[in-house]
């Protein structure tokens, strides 16, 4: 039976949308063979599945390294043959170096340098984009083999272009220690500079100013892993006060602490810069990113955006970091030494967004699970010596009773008409508030516990709870009623009043060491306080760098823009 639902749906999924690919497929065809002598594109087969990836991986391509581009996709698995000789267009209509080509007037581009393979005379295999054709098949050469073979040189080319990059950085021996101002000329290398684009010039150690653009600072994960261990223990520790739990609840503590003032040396660790001296090919503006050269990727700051060119006609001198890849100095302008030195630093807020988030859920964690609130009325009150206890058999003397928030309250009541706040459809032998009602005087208050349930089922035996359970149909159904037992002892948390200045409602904390005396349950109590208090002020202190971080930033940015916008004009 499921099997027939689901393809009765796919059949349903396909009719529907079947028309609108048919739709959209005709649609195209007729704008690419608009002005075409071909009266008709047939099918002759189905797109294989290696074509497809290497068709994608080119519209992929083609969108990263186009600014502001949307990615484009097949508007059908149909592969039509063209044939004719093949117009070449005069500019470059796409990434890595790709021409456009025009086949009996229909736009068909072939990727990973197909056109290698093109004769006087073509036949070509062409898939369908919503804006030109893409050949998988020319002349006898497939897609597939020419990705794979542009691969390959790839991959040979980026390892020599890596060493040709790293090779700068032999001027400096390990563990020499020279002035940041000191520049290593290299020795230039005509070929490798041609293949690769550009030159590089010299090499030098990153100065104090632009040593302090880079975020020296751990992420906090590994804090944030003890973190976890910490409160994950001291949980087992308040419930059981095992010293099992204490001991790995302070190593776990001690470790979280230590990591979250810890910079790694890879980061603190010098960098070098290479000068380099190239040309920009392109820019790719929504990740700030140029391509110098043949294929080198550098990065800029985000504040330079307005102020690097999509190209460039002219070689332009540039320093940037080894290791990150990122421009520090472009041309003679721009530079984040200078920046620094004006302007003061960045500030790095990620980290601080990072520990806020992971601080709060902490807070909650802790909060909830320890009854902080509970843990400070009822020091305060211990400590003031202004607690004081009650013992009721009887609803109705509770009512009109002076009982406050600090005090220890011990219930037993016999015969009282009570209901729990429990729907019907979920477990009714669980109550986490009561409806007391006294039938001496008629009145009624509610019970809460805060840090649990109660059972209806305390003090009965079976046969006498089955005999008393009915259900209250005045109650909307969601209600038992027993007349029974309910015995419950625990520290008043909350006490709400009507307007007779009676009690209306009790929120009452059942846990073991708040009925006992303050000294016996000292440490757990002072843990929970100390812990909650270190991470909501760590907490606050990230809030309110993070927001203040934020606001330097944003002025800062805007002080260097006004500077370059001033220069430029």
């Amino acid at each position: 039976m499921q099997m027939l639902v689901v393809v009765l749906i796919q059949f349903i999924v396909s009719f529907i949308f079947y028309p609108i690919k048919k739709y959209r497929s005709t649609k195209y065809k007729k704008k690419l063979m608009a002005g075409s002598s071909v009266n008709n594109f047939k099918p002759i087969r189905i797109v294989t599945k290696d074509e497809i990836n290497s068709v994608e991986t080119y519209l992929t391509m083609t969108s990263q390294k186009s600014s502001g581009v949307k990615k484009l996709s097949l508007v059908s698995k149909d592969v039509m043959l063209i044939s004719g000789n093949c117009l070449k267009q005069n500019e470059f209509s796409h990434p890595e170096d790709t021409f456009s080509y025009k086949i009996d007037n229909i736009d068909v581009i072939f990727p990973f340098k197909m056109d290698r393979y093109l004769s006087d005379f073509n036949e070509v295999e062409i898939v369908l984009t919503q804006n030109y054709a893409i050949a998988v098949k020319l002349n006898g050469h497939k897609i597939d083999s020419a990705f794979k073979a542009i691969y390959l040189a790839e991959q040979k080319y980026d390892k020599q272009s890596s060493m040709y990059w790293l090779s700068s950085t032999s001027k400096y021996p390990e563990g020499e220690n020279l002035d940041e101002n000191i520049k290593h000329t290299v020795s230039p290398n005509p070929k490798l500079s041609k293949k690769f684009g550009y030159e590089i010039l010299s090499v030098r150690k990153e100065t104090l100013q632009e040593s302090a653009c880079r975020n020296k600072s751990n992420k906090g994960i590994v804090t944030v892993f003890f973190g976890i261990f910490a409160i994950s223990y001291f949980n087992g520790f308040w419930q059981t006060k095992e010293l099992h739990d204490l001991f790995w609840f302070g190593v776990n503590f001690l470790a979280a602490i230590y990591f979250y003032y810890r910079k790694p040396k890879s980061k603190t660790k010098v960098q070098f810069i290479n000068q380099i001296r190239g040309k920009i090919n392109h820019k790719i503006a929504k990740s700030q990113k140029i391509i110098v050269g043949r294929n080198l990727e550098l990065s800029y700051p985000k504040n330079w955006q307005s102020f690097i060119p999509e190209s460039s006609v002219f070689n332009i001198e540039m320093d940037v970091d080894i290791n990150n890849k990122k421009i520090v100095r472009y041309g003679y302008a721009m530079s984040v030494g200078k920046e620094v030195e004006q302007f003061g630093p960045p500030r790095f807020w990620g980290r601080n967004l990072w520990f806020f988030l992971i601080g709060t859920f902490f807070i909650y964690v802790v909060y909830t699970q320890t009854h902080v609130s509970d843990n400070i009325s009822f020091a305060y009150h211990q400590f003031n010596h202004d607690s004081q206890r009650w013992f009721f058999d009887d609803a109705s003397k509770l009512l009109d009773s002076n009982i406050k928030p600090g005090d220890l309250l011990y219930l037993n009541l016999n015969g009282e008409s009570w209901s729990c706040d429990r729907p019907v459809k979920d477990d009714a032998d669980i109550c986490k508030k009561a409806l007391i009602h006294s039938l001496t005087t008629g009145t009624s208050f509610h019970l809460a516990i805060s840090n649990g349930y109660f059972h209806q089922t305390d003090g009965k035996d079976e046969a006498n709870l089955q005999s008393s359970k009915a259900v209250d149909a005045k109650a909307d159904k969601k209600f038992y009623a027993d007349l029974g037992l309910l015995k419950i002892s625990g520290f008043v948390s909350k006490v709400d009043y009507d307007s007779n200045h009676t009690i209306a409602a009790l929120t009452i904390n059942t846990q073991s060491l708040y009925q006992t005396n303050i000294s016996e349950n000292l440490l757990p109590m002072c843990l929970s306080l100390l812990l909650f208090g270190v991470l909501t002020s760590t907490t606050i202190f990230n809030g309110f760098m993070l927001l203040l971080k934020l606001i330097q930033n944003r002025l800062r940015n805007n002080k260097i823009k006004n500077l370059y916008a001033n220069r430029i004009i």
